[in-house]
């Protein structure tokens, strides 16, 4: 059962097939999603293409437990958790990756104290590090994380193909040639009407590149301002806009997304 768009009270949100509930705001789509995965109806993927690394570390930090008992502490229970699956070599969700590369805040105890240089397990903070994957763990988390919210823009660039209408702003977004391409791949897969709209008030270079592009005219907008520019947005009815100017996102909720 697919994830789908929907409207309540006027708001652009997500649902989870026909008869699911409607969820606006910024984290609509991630309930709907949840939805999916409480009824049983949607799988979440996970990974465990961790270094070997990562699972020695962990697995350490576990024997340590196991020999010298309470000694070893500096471990929540969400990070004994965590060891558990890392040693066992288990799948671990997005979410939990996001968790092992927010630990990178914890670098500084990566090395062991000079205090504990004859018993490590004694260091809480190095044990805490190591049972969260170590070093190797935390930089393949900060990887693995990128990667994925890549694969999900590339997905959210393919879910375009299905809607009708898309705005782009121009300055430093499809002024650059990277974007255009992929603007180009979304007009030639069909589907989508793609519109330029600015707070520019004349630009020949924006005429050269929607006609660059195949963008007729009559879908490119110089507004003059921000507010302007936000007003014809809405009053286009655009299901999804593309800005580098976090103001203008901020004030687009459920179809601004921020591109930098």
């Amino acid at each position: 059962m697919p994830l789908k768009r929907c409207e309540d009270n006027n708001q652009r949100g997500w649902k989870w097939g026909d008869k699911g509930k409607c969820y606006t705001g910024e984290d609509g789509k991630e309930k709907a999603m949840r939805q999916g995965r409480a009824i049983g109806d949607y799988e979440l993927e996970t990974y465990n293409d961790y270094p070997k690394s990562a699972s020695e570390n962990a697995c350490k930090v576990l024997r340590w437990r196991d020999v010298h008992g309470d000694e070893v502490d500096g471990m929540t229970r969400v990070g004994w958790t965590r060891a558990n699956q890392l040693c066992k070599g288990e799948n671990i969700s997005r979410d939990t990756i996001a968790r092992m590369a927010s630990f990178a805040r914890h670098r500084k105890n990566a090395e062991i104290s000079e205090e504990f240089k004859g018993t490590p397990w004694k260091d809480k903070g190095y044990v805490a590090w190591l049972g969260w994957g170590g070093t190797s763990g935390v930089e393949w988390a900060q990887r693995k994380l990128k990667e994925i919210d890549k694969l999900e823009k590339v997905n959210n660039f393919q879910e375009l193909q299905r809607k009708v209408r898309v705005g782009f702003d121009f300055d430093d977004l499809l002024s650059k040639y990277k974007l255009r391409e992929l603007v180009k791949e979304l007009i030639t897969a069909g589907g989508t009407e793609i519109y330029i709209v600015t707070d520019r008030t004349q630009s020949f270079q924006l005429y050269r590149v929607a006609t660059e592009l195949g963008i007729p005219n009559y879908r490119v907008f110089m507004m003059g301002s921000i507010e302007k520019k936000i007003e014809k947005i809405k009053q286009l009815g655009l299901e999804k806009f593309y800005d580098n100017n976090k103001e203008v996102i901020n004030k687009l909720p459920n179809i601004g997304e921020l591109i930098r």
